[in-house]
């Protein structure tokens, strides 16, 4: 081979092993994401629930299944209000709902009471919402599978986990906090990975 030949092959390589290591570096990890997410810790303790008035039977299932992951396999204990207490000490912290978000949400959570000051920081009750109308047309007859990768979703956050990108796989694996439609009902989409339950087990 020409010794002109040999340097552009050279060039041609480094180049692509400097674009490589590029992406490398560009990689989104969950090592690297912010916890709690939103800035929002949540306050310890037993974790207490309830389900609003617009959750329907077959809805509650699938966020009983998340509940019941999120307790066997961290060390959240979570714990049923029949009637959810919205005010004083020992209220629920979090309230399941049910109703539309608009745009292309599955599900949202917010911290609707914050503690008071010094531990202001720290949410009190959380609202997690999964839509279920909005799953019902886009999983179609996988819905179920949806109903509950969401719920995971969304009880997470009310731990403090933060959600990624859909177009990831964090080199922890995908769990459930991934983004987007993902209603196949593999493994992931309703578990979370070790790195996330690293981060409940920290704090509970």
């Amino acid at each position: 081979m020409a010794r002109n030949s040999i340097g552009k092959l050279t060039r041609i390589l480094a180049a692509l092993l400097i674009f490589i290591s590029g992406l490398a570096v560009l990689a989104p990890s969950a090592n690297a994401d912010t916890w709690p997410f939103d800035g929002n810790h949540p306050d310890g303790g037993n974790h207490i629930y309830c389900y609003a008035g617009t959750v329907p039977s077959n809805l509650r299932d699938n966020m009983e299944s998340a509940i019941s992951y999120l307790n066997g396999y961290t060390d959240a204990v979570t714990q049923l209000h029949t009637t959810c207490n919205l005010s004083g000490a020992g209220q629920t912290d979090v309230v399941w709902m049910n109703y539309g978000l608009g745009g292309v949400k599955f599900g949202g959570t917010d911290c609707d009471i914050y503690w008071d000051p010094p531990y202001e920081e720290r949410c009190d009750r959380f609202r997690a919402v999964v839509d279920k109308n909005r799953i019902d047309g886009a999983a179609y007859l996988r819905a179920e599978n949806q109903y509950t990768k969401t719920a995971c979703h969304e009880i997470g956050h009310t731990v403090g986990l933060a959600h990624y990108s859909e177009m990831v796989v964090p080199p922890e694996g995908a769990d459930c906090m991934r983004d987007g439609l993902w209603a196949d009902g593999e493994l992931w989409t309703r578990t979370y990975n070790y790195h996330h339950i690293a981060h409940v087990d920290a704090w509970f």
